[in-house]
C-alpha cells in the first residue's frame, strides 16, 4: 500500500539556509503539512479540558535522524562554550523572558543537564537509522507523496494494539524534521497550557531553541482528516502561498558551526 497525496512541482526555497541544515546528512525533502495538534489534557476527572491543539500548516525538512539532530546540537553549543559568555547570556535571555528571579546558578545548571541529555542519547544504541527496519518484513513503510519519497518518514501498517497509547497506529502517517517555519490557522479553544516552570527549567527551554534541536518536530498524521501534504521543491511555494512564516537566515544561523 502506498500513502499519496496530491503534490505541486516548482522551485524550491531558501537554498542558504537548506543547505546548512542538509549538513546534517542524507537526502533532505520539504514537506508541507495541514494538521491538529494533539495538544494536552489538564483538569479534574470528568472535566478534562484540552489546551494547545491548534490547527496548524508546517513546512518541513526532512531526511535525517534524530540522533543525527543531537550530534549537530552539542557541536553547536560546544562552540558556544567556548565565547565564555553563554551563561551570562542565558541568565539575561531569561530575565528577558520575564523569569526575574533566574541567576548564574540555574542557568550554569541548566547547560550541564542539557549536555549530559546529549550525552545520553548519543549513547543510546537504539538511536539508529529509523529507515532501517524498513524491509519486505517491516511494519512500516516510506511515506510517498505522489511519487515523491519523503525519507525517513513512514506509515505503519502493522497491527493495532489495544491498551497500549504509545503504540503507532494503523494507517497513520509519523513525520519528523526541522521546522522551517508554522502557522497557526485555528487556535486552541482553550489556549496553551501554562505550567509552573522552575527557573532552570526555564533556562533550559531557552537554551535549547539556541540550538538546532529547538526546531526538531514531529508529528502523527491521520491521513482520514489532514487536509494537505505536499512533498518536494513544490513544498516550499505552498508554504509560501499560504503564509507560513519562515526566516532563512534565522534557520541558517542556528544550524551554522564554524
Amino acid at each position: 500500500m502506498q500513502i499519496t497525496f496530491a503534490t505541486n512541482a516548482s522551485e524550491g526555497l531558501h537554498a542558504a539556509a537548506l543547505e546548512q541544515i542538509g549538513h546534517l546528512g542524507g537526502e533532505g525533502t520539504l514537506l508541507f503539512l495541514q494538521t491538529r495538534k494533539k495538544g494536552v489534557q489538564r483538569g479534574v476527572a470528568g472535566a478534562k479540558q484540552v489546551y494547545g491543539d491548534d490547527l496548524v500548516q508546517v513546512l518541513l525538512w526532512t531526511g535525517f535522524t534524530y540522533k543525527a539532530i543531537i550530534e549537530r546540537s552539542q557541536r553547536k553549543l560546544d562552540e558556544m562554550l567556548t565565547t565564555g559568555t553563554i551563561i551570562s547570556d542565558l541568565t539575561k535571555a531569561a530575565h528577558d523572558h520575564g523569569d526575574g528571579g533566574a541567576n548564574i546558578a540555574d542557568s550554569s545548571a541548566a547547560i550541564q543537564e542539557v549536555q549530559a541529555w546529549f550525552g545520553r542519547i548519543l549513547a543510546d544504541p537504539k538511536q539508529k537509522d529509523e529507515g532501517a527496519d524498513e524491509g519486505p518484513e517491516s511494519v512500516w513503510e516510506p511515506l510517498e507523496v505522489n511519487g515523491v519519497k519523503v525519507p525517513l518518514c513512514r506509515v505503519y501498517r502493522g497491527t493495532a494494539r489495544p491498551g497500549d497509547p504509545r503504540a503507532p497506529i494503523p494507517g497513520h502517517i509519523y513525520v519528523q524534521g526541522v521546522k522551517l517555519g508554522e502557522k497557526v490557522v485555528e487556535a486552541s479553544t482553550n489556549g496553551r497550557w501554562k505550567a509552573e516552570s522552575s527557573h532552570k527549567t526555564i533556562a533550559k527551554d531557552i537554551l535549547r531553541s539556541w540550538l538546532p534541536v529547538g526546531l526538531y518536530a514531529q508529528y502523527v498524521l491521520d491521513p482520514g482528516i489532514t487536509a494537505h501534504l505536499v512533498a518536494g521543491k513544490g513544498a516550499g511555494n505552498h508554504a509560501v502561498a499560504a503564509g507560513v512564516p519562515v526566516d532563512p537566515e534565522a534557520i541558517r544561523k542556528l544550524f551554522k558551526i564554524a
